[in-house]
């Protein structure tokens, strides 16, 4: 397997690039036309897979890219075996030098309290 990330000089490079491709190549026997198509139903399984797994790992990556406004394809790559592709948009550029969130969820803080509902631990007195 192959994984193929390349960025093109950013002297030649648009101000913002409209998509950000990733690619994963392997060498292996490739799938038919229908199989492709078929690929990214839930639970399907090429004929001739090996045993184990459920059928859902690709069907997943589609509806991540999709949820995240992309998209996954499979194609014939280049001498054989499969090229998987994920296209998104790229993220937004952080404003003002503050990090950009991007979707993630806010930590939670720790302010060391215990809970009222938690029991307290015991006291130890020291002998006077």
């Amino acid at each position: 397997m192959v994984l193929r990330c390349s960025a093109p000089d950013r002297r030649h490079l648009p101000a913002r690039p409209a998509w950000i491709e990733l690619h994963v190549l392997d060498e292996g026997p490739g799938m038919t036309a229908d199989q492709r198509r078929r690929a990214f139903d839930r639970f399907w399984r090429a004929p001739d897979a090996p045993k184990g797994g459920t059928g859902l790992g690709l069907s997943l990556v589609q509806r991540l890219a999709h949820a995240s406004g992309g998209e996954a394809t499979l194609a014939r790559a280049p001498g054989g075996g499969l090229d998987a592709a994920i296209r998104l948009r790229p993220a937004p550029r952080p404003s003002q030098g503050r990090p950009s969130r991007i979707g993630l969820p806010r930590r939670v803080r720790s302010d060391r309290s215990t809970p009222e509902s938690a029991p307290s631990p015991p006291s130890v007195r020291s002998p006077v």
